[in-house]
């Protein structure tokens, strides 16, 4: 993420908020499911759109139209970018539910810097996250010791991290309003 935590922008943040809500989305949808049957975890981590809807809400409400980056929907481009079992599903979940633990990173830079930006989705507040991680972690090995194909895992995660990496980017984006 291109934040500058000494000077924050409001733009740059709605901008960033709006591509974590596609990147989030797209990955909830892509292994909620098999999350949940494959590793009976609890799938808060990866259940945080709602939390990016407020603060992008409270964000969009902080900025006249003019100055408020467009946000991109996740349509074609991105719903084909996820694709695989069960292994690389439990890959993509991994590295989303990884990223709410950083998030709480992000949460303190934000308070440090006395922004005042809305900050729910990165803090974190109400979700126990170190049980919850634990709980994650330790269904994601007996995950790993049932036969399952690490490799795959690993090409799942890999996927996931450039699906990210261009969403905040903007490569491969198409202009329009988020869903």
């Amino acid at each position: 993420m291109r934040l500058d935590f000494s000077r924050p922008d409001a733009a740059e943040y709605l901008a960033v908020l709006n591509g974590l809500l596609i990147f989030h989305t797209a990955v909830a949808e892509f292994s909620r499911e098999t999350v949940a049957r494959e590793l009976g975890a609890d799938t808060a981590l990866l259940n945080r759109t709602e939390a990016l809807r407020a603060d992008v809400g409270l964000m969009s409400a902080r900025l006249p139209a003019a100055e408020q980056v467009q946000p991109f929907h996740h349509g074609p481009v991105f719903a084909n970018r996820l694709r695989g079992g069960r292994e690389e599903k439990i890959g993509a979940a991994y590295v989303a539910a990884g990223s709410v633990l950083g998030g709480r990173v992000i949460a303190a830079n934000l308070a440090a810097s006395g922004c005042g930006f809305p900050r729910t989705f990165f803090a974190s507040d109400g979700l126990d996250l170190g049980r919850r991680w634990r709980q994650f972690k330790t269904a994601l090995d007996v995950f790993g010791e049932s036969g399952a194909d690490s490799g795959r895992v690993i090409a799942g995660a890999l996927a996931t991290y450039a699906l990210i990496r261009d969403i905040l980017n903007r490569t491969d984006a198409s202009p329009g309003p988020v869903r």
